[in-house]
C-alpha cells in the first residue's frame, strides 16, 4: 500500500488490516471525513479482498461493500487515499 503523496509503503503480512482513523486501525487515515472503521483489507488464499463498512470507502472511485483488490487499485476514504501494489 503506499499513499498518494507521501510515497510510503506498507507490506501487508497480517490476516486483515482495519482501514479508518481510529488510533487503532492499522492503516491510520487522519482526517474529519474518514470514518473511525471504513473498511477491511482481508488477506486470503486468492489475494486480497476489501470490506466496505462506511459509504465513504471507495476503490476506483467506487463504493464497495465487499470485492476483490487488484494491483493498482485506488482506495479512497473521504479525501484520503492511497494506491494498492502488488509485486
Amino acid at each position: 500500500i503506499a499513499p498518494e503523496r507521501e510515497k510510503k509503503t506498507l507490506v501487508l503480512d497480517k490476516a486483515y488490516y482495519v482501514v479508518g482513523s481510529d488510533e487503532s486501525a492499522e492503516i491510520r487515515l487522519p482526517g474529519l471525513l474518514v470514518p473511525a472503521k471504513a473498511g477491511v483489507i482481508v488477506k486470503g488464499d486468492h489475494g486480497f479482498r476489501i470490506l466496505g463498512l462506511s459509504r465513504r470507502l471507495r476503490v476506483n472511485g467506487r463504493h464497495v461493500a465487499d470485492g476483490p483488490l487488484a494491483d493498482g487499485d485506488l482506495v479512497q476514504v473521504g479525501r484520503r487515499r492511497f494506491r494498492f501494489c502488488q509485486s
